[in-house]
């Protein structure tokens, strides 16, 4: 059996969607938790509905507090399930959700999968990881402190219950949001994550996400290593109490040797890159590919606005004006964005070759 927990603060006029979702899934052998911080909008409302229609069903825990952390470990204290899968009240699942990821869990203990969502042009788009050798994961997470996770949102993971067992109860002050990184790093501290690019997901984004957006890229990427280190903060402090080996810190020294093993030798010392895109994932790539010894001279990008601008001290280029290593004098690019997929799409129709011309890293740090 499968336990999807719901997790929901003031997110009602979305909340129906979710629910039908999972009750909408082809597979059946499923229960639903739906855990519910002090909303003061029309979420219990909705949530009382549905339990009343389907009391077998769904079970609903109406707290008084808020928090991420704290409705992820209601929702497991009840759940009953073989799979444990995470739903934001935001977000809903495609029909056969279900039915892959159980497929995938025979095989695998943390199962992550691609999402769709609205650009910023408001077109759907799938995002999705790169394939890569999932198991060398949890090896560079242990002996390097280097950790890559494809930026896996909460509705896109799910693990088998022995594996939750180690990672709930979790800390709860600390994180009312962004609950799910801690849960994904323990996670691969154990086992590994299987990602499969099927988008299983629809992530939402909304008028509430606008208002924690900050001033640019490098505020967010700031904010995420901080995160990030207060994650192996708290799971050091577990893994300590329960005796187990520490996540080491990955030091400059030990960084290059990491991140070779995680790209297969992809980057080159010493040798020159333009950076396809300028957003938050391109601001790890550009300090992970100079930490490797690569240098970048320029960045290229599909968005108009951002044309002309200098960027992590190079200028960004439109692709008809950076795909010219001659004149701006690169000898490869690397694709640092989550829609690698359409831009490389884009690449190919510009007369350039995969590995020959422009490359995609697998795994970056923090990511």
């Amino acid at each position: 059996m499968v336990s999807v927990i719901i997790i929901n603060h003031n997110y009602g006029k979305y909340l129906g969607e979710a629910i039908d979702s999972v009750l909408n899934q082809t597979y059946r052998d499923f229960e639903l938790i739906i855990v519910d911080g002090a909303s003061t909008d029309e979420s219990r409302k909705v949530i009382m509905s549905y339990v009343c229609r389907y009391p077998q069903i769904i079970t609903a825990v109406l707290k008084p507090t808020s928090g991420q952390a704290a409705a992820f470990n209601a929702g497991f204290k009840l759940a009953r399930g073989d799979i444990i899968a995470l739903l934001d009240a935001d977000d809903y699942y495609y029909p056969d959700k279900l039915e892959v990821i159980v497929r995938q869990h025979e095989k695998y203990d943390f199962v992550g999968h691609g999402r769709k969502e609205k650009s910023s042009t408001n077109e759907l788009t799938e995002v999705y990881a790169m394939e890569d050798d999932y198991e060398k994961r949890p090896y560079l997470l242990k002996q390097y402190g280097y950790i890559y996770t494809y930026n896996l949102i909460t509705s896109c993971i799910s693990m088998k219950r022995h594996l939750a067992e180690k990672i709930f109860p979790m800390p709860e002050k600390d994180y009312v949001t962004f609950a799910d990184c801690y849960v994904k790093v323990l996670a691969q501290y154990y086992s590994n994550i299987k990602y499969i690019k099927n988008p299983l997901t629809y992530y939402r984004t909304h008028e509430k996400q606008a208002m924690m957006k900050f001033g640019d890229s490098k505020e967010i990427a700031t904010f995420v290593g901080n995160l990030y280190k207060r994650v192996f903060e708290n799971i050091n402090e577990k893994l300590k109490s329960e005796g187990e080996a520490l996540i080491p810190e990955l030091t400059d020294e030990k960084f290059k040797e990491a991140f070779l093993l995680a790209n297969g030798e992809v980057v080159i010392e010493g040798k020159t890159y333009a950076i396809y895109g300028a957003g938050v994932r391109a601001d790890h790539v550009v300090n992970a590919v100079e930490k490797a010894g690569g240098k970048i001279v320029c960045a290229i990008d599909s968005n108009p606005s951002k044309w002309g601008i200098k960027w992590n001290g190079v200028v960004i280029y439109s692709p008809t004006d950076g795909i010219d290593k001659e004149k701006l004098g690169y000898e490869q690019i690397i694709i640092a964005s989550i829609y690698y997929e359409e831009i490389k799409k884009t690449l190919i129709n510009f007369g350039l070759e995969e590995n020959k011309d422009f490359i995609t890293l697998q795994s970056i740090p923090n990511d």
